[in-house]
């Protein structure tokens, strides 16, 4: 949809320029996209097998992490190289918002794991917080417009509310798994040995 808004809001040189941004961006969504799908059979046996599935969510996000500040990397230090060979100098002005955008595509492929995990264990509740961002990014674009670097910044703090509000849900779910474990083997210890 952003795409689509870009193209009513700005000329079709503007619009082109956004559009290479957004394919080389989407990137850094699509290549972790691997450990997402990987995340969902692991979680469900965890979650079935009464195992600790947040151990494994640990993981996924460290190598999207890792892949994702390796891309962001790239295109900090060489994003001419990587729009040239990629669509040549005629789009050589979407190299300067590569790493903005890039940044907001990280966030997104954070939060497929996030998605992936939840799905996982049977819980639903994130759908609100997506429906919400998407609206919000609809409504971000329509008011922040004056300038490409403007809408890829206005999508890049709705992906950051979304993702920090998943992955606030998400971590303190795991307190409260940790803190229950916990308290069970302390009963338990207590049981064993009472004095």
């Amino acid at each position: 949809i952003d795409i689509i808004m870009v193209k009513h809001f700005f000329d079709p040189k503007d619009a082109g320029i956004y559009a290479a941004t957004a394919v080389i961006g989407k990137t850094l969504l699509y290549l972790p996209s691997s450990f997402a799908l990987a995340v969902f059979p692991m979680v469900a046996k965890a979650d079935i097998l009464n195992g600790d599935s947040f151990k494994i969510l640990d993981r996924a996000l460290l190598c999207t992490i890792g892949m994702c500040g390796a891309g962001l990397l790239a295109f900090a230090i060489v994003p001419n190289h990587i729009v040239a060979v990629l669509f040549g100098a005629g789009f050589a002005g979407a190299s300067g918002f590569l790493k903005y955008y890039g940044a907001s595509m990280a966030l997104l492929a954070v939060l497929s794991i996030l998605i992936s995990f939840n799905l996982a264990r049977g819980k639903t509740a994130f759908v609100y917080s997506l429906a919400a961002g998407g609206a919000m990014t609809v409504a971000a674009i329509n008011i922040f417009h004056s300038s490409i670097e403007e809408v890829i910044l206005s999508i890049a703090a709705v992906f950051f509310l979304v993702t920090a509000f998943n992955i606030g849900l998400v971590y303190r779910e795991r307190y409260i798994y940790y803190r229950d474990k916990n308290y069970a083997l302390i009963k338990a210890a207590d049981a064993v040995n009472p004095d």
